[in-house]
């Protein structure tokens, strides 16, 4: 199906699409809800969700979840960091491993650079976020600079 039929669709019933997103929408808080979810032993007991609509009118969510029993981060204490480093470890992870999806996925989240982010230097353009940015070895928390 073409991208103008959907657009069409989606304008003639906008409240069957919006039905459908808070029906996917919970079916993810089930997931991840689940004692056998992604979570892997860490209980989801609260969650704080933002929903936005980008300029077309499609709805897409910003979540914070709280999980029981997750380490508590103190930038002045070296266990706790490397507690939080093994949870984030244990939770998230990263292959550069080529699969069946990957080209679609890498191309879906590389960054576009637009008139905002270039930047001039020596009369070369770069981007003034610095993407890409390249991977870590390890799992590190960066702490911002400090004002000095």
């Amino acid at each position: 199906m073409s991208y103008e039929k959907k657009c069409d669709l989606i304008r003639q019933d906008p409240v069957t699409c919006v039905r459908y997103f808070e029906h996917r929408l919970k079916c993810l808080w089930e997931i991840l809800s689940a004692p056998c979810g992604p979570f892997q032993g860490y209980e989801l007991v609260d969650k704080y969700v933002r929903t936005e609509f980008q300029v077309r009118g499609s709805p897409h969510v910003h979540a914070l979840l709280w999980l029981k029993n997750a380490p508590k981060y103190d930038e002045n204490n070296p266990e706790s960091i490397e507690r939080c480093i093994e949870f984030i470890d244990k939770l998230i992870s990263v292959s550069s491993k080529p699969t069946e999806f990957s080209e679609e996925l890498i191309n879906l989240q590389r960054h576009k650079h637009s008139h905002t982010c270039k930047k001039y230097v020596k009369d070369c353009i770069k981007c003034r976020f610095g993407i890409p940015y390249f991977p870590m070895r390890k799992t590190m928390i960066l702490e911002p600079f400090s004002d000095d």
